[in-house]
C-alpha cells in the first residue's frame, strides 16, 4: 500500500518542505483574515506556463490568445480551452468566479492551474473539478455561497492533484468535497497535499479509491448559526486510502454550535457507504474535539467497515473518546499516543445493525495517559491486546499484560513545544531518556508515536 507523491513532468517540483506552526486556541491567536500556519517551499518558477490569466491587466480579455502580454480575463475561459499538458498561470488578483473545469488532460499530461505568485490569486467562489487529469496548485480559495455545493473545491474526477492551496472561510461546506461515489469506478488516484484549510464548516471528505491525503493543515472549524453540517476534520469512505501527516487544531467549542466534532469519522448509513483498507498514520490532533475516530452504521446497513489501521498518531485532549467503533472488523491500533482525554481510550463496540455483530481488532504498543479508561470491548466484540503503557487511566477488564507506569513525557503540559511544530525535537510528548516506554516494542522501537 506504499504510495509516493510524484509531481508531473511539467510541474517540475524540486522541493517540498512543510513547516506547520501551530498555536493555542485563544481568540487573539486567530485574526479574522486567517492565520496561515503552513509555509510551503515549492519551486513555482519551475512551471512552464502555456496560458495566462490576469484580470488586473488592462489588456486582459477572453478574446485574447492567452499569452503573458495578452492574457485572458477569466479563469473559466482558460479552463474551457485548455488541453492536455497546458499549464495555466493565474496572476495575482481577485477572481469572483465559480470555476468549473470540464476539460482535463491525459496520463502524463494533466491540465494544471497555478496561482502565481503563491496564494495571491483569490478565487472567491471556488472550483469544481469535473474532469480527469487536473492539477490545482497555489490558490487562495473561498466560497461564501450557501446550498448543497457550498464547498471550497468540489471534486468529481480521477487522477487529480490538489496541492498547496489556502482554502478559507467556507461557512456552509467543506474545504474539499468529492461528489458522491465510492470504490472502483468512483474517484480514483487523487492526491491532496500541503493545503491549509481555515475556518470552514468541515475539513475534507475522502471517498472513492486510492487517495493519498498528506501533510494538510486544518484549522479552526466553524458552523454557522443556521444550517451547515457537523464540523468534522475528516470524513472518509471507500477503499485503499492513506491519510497521513495531517495537522488538526484550533477549533473552539463556542464556534461549532451543536456539532459533534471528530478528527476522523466514517459510517454506513446511505446506500454505497463503506470503508475498507484505510491507513490513518502520523496525524496530530489537538485543541477542542469530541472523538479522535468515530465509526458506526444504522440498523439496516449491509456494507462493511474493515481493515482500518490507526498507527503513529497523537491525539491530545479528546472531549470524549479517542477511538469509538461499532461493527468494525480487523481494526489495528498501534504506536499511538493518546493523552489528556476525558473518557475512553479505545472502545470496540457491537454493531448497530438489526442483527448485531462484534468489532474485532488489535491494540498494541500504544501509550494511554491521563484519561478515564484505557480500552474495552462490548459483549460480541473482541480484541488482541497487550504491550501498551497505561498511566493514570483505568486498566482494561479482563486485564492484559500491560505496563502501568509514568511514560515520562518531556513536558505533558506543552505537547507542541516552543516551536509549535509537531513531530520536532522539542515536542512535549516526546519521551525522556529514562522513559519506561523506550525500546519496549518489537525491533527495539518505543511505545507510542515518538520513535526518538
Amino acid at each position: 500500500m506504499k504510495k509516493s507523491l510524484r509531481p508531473s513532468a511539467l510541474c517540475g517540483f524540486i522541493c517540498m518542505l512543510i513547516l506547520v506552526v501551530l498555536s493555542g486556541c485563544r481568540k487573539d491567536d486567530f485574526p479574522e483574515q486567517g492565520s496561515e500556519k503552513m509555509i510551503t517551499e515549492v519551486d513555482y518558477d519551475a512551471f512552464r506556463f502555456s496560458l495566462y490569466v490576469d484580470n488586473t491587466n488592462s489588456k486582459g480579455s477572453d478574446e485574447n490568445p492567452g499569452t503573458e502580454e495578452l492574457p485572458f480575463q477569466t479563469i473559466q475561459h482558460a479552463a474551457n480551452i485548455a488541453g492536455p499538458g497546458d499549464v495555466i498561470c493565474v496572476k495575482n488578483g481577485s477572481y469572483r468566479e465559480r470555476v468549473v473545469v470540464k476539460k482535463g488532460g491525459e496520463a502524463g499530461k494533466p491540465v494544471t492551474f497555478v496561482g502565481y505568485p503563491r496564494h495571491k490569486s483569490q478565487v472567491t467562489n471556488g472550483f469544481e473539478i469535473r474532469a480527469d487529469h487536473v492539477e490545482l496548485v497555489g490558490f487562495d480559495i473561498t466560497h461564501d455561497q450557501a446550498g448543497w455545493n457550498g464547498n471550497g473545491i468540489w471534486l468529481a474526477g480521477n487522477d487529480v492533484k490538489i496541492l498547496d492551496n489556502y482554502i478559507h472561510d467556507v461557512p456552509g461546506g467543506a474545504g474539499i468535497q468529492p461528489q458522491w461515489g465510492n470504490g472502483p469506478g468512483a474517484w480514483e488516484r487523487v492526491v491532496i497535499a500541503y493545503n491549509h484549510i481555515y475556518r470552514c464548516n468541515a475539513g475534507m471528505v475522502v471517498a472513492g479509491k486510492d487517495w493519498l491525503v498528506e501533510k494538510n493543515s486544518i484549522e479552526r472549524l466553524v458552523r454557522p448559526a443556521e444550517g451547515g453540517r457537523d464540523a468534522d476534520y475528516f470524513r472518509f469512505f471507500g477503499e485503499d486510502h492513506i491519510i497521513r501527516g495531517n495537522i488538526m487544531y484550533g477549533t473552539r467549542e463556542d464556534e461549532i454550535g451543536t456539532s459533534h466534532t471528530d478528527l476522523f469519522q466514517s459510517y454506513v448509513v446511505n446506500q454505497g457507504e463503506y470503508a475498507r483498507n484505510i491507513l490513518i498514520e502520523g496525524n496530530f490532533g489537538i485543541d477542542f474535539y469530541h472523538q479522535g475516530l468515530m465509526m458506526s452504521q444504522n440498523s439496516d446497513a449491509t456494507e462493511e467497515m474493515d481493515g482500518i489501521t490507526i498507527r503513529g498518531n497523537i491525539f491530545v485532549g479528546a472531549g470524549s473518546w479517542n477511538i469509538c467503533v461499532h461493527g468494525v472488523t480487523n481494526l489495528v491500533v498501534e504506536y499511538n499516543t493518546f493523552a489528556n482525554y476525558a473518557i475512553h481510550g479505545v472502545g470496540l463496540r457491537d454493531s448497530r445493525t438489526t442483527i448485531p455483530f462484534g468489532s474485532t481488532g488489535r491494540i498494541r504498543y500504544n501509550i494511554f495517559a491521563n484519561g478515564k479508561s484505557s480500552y474495552f470491548s462490548e459483549e460480541l466484540s473482541h480484541y488482541d491486546a497487550g504491550n501498551n503503557l497505561l498511566f493514570n487511566v483505568r486498566e482494561p477488564s479482563p486485564s492484559n499484560p500491560e505496563m502501568v507506569d509514568d511514560p515520562l513525557f518531556v513536558n505533558p503540559d506543552d505537547p507542541l513545544g516552543a516551536d509549535g511544530i509537531p513531530f520536532t525535537g522539542d515536542d512535549g510528548l516526546m519521551l525522556k531518556s529514562n522513559s519506561p516506554a523506550i525500546g519496549m516494542a518489537p525491533g527495539n522501537r518505543n511505545l507510542g508515536a515518538y520513535q526518538n
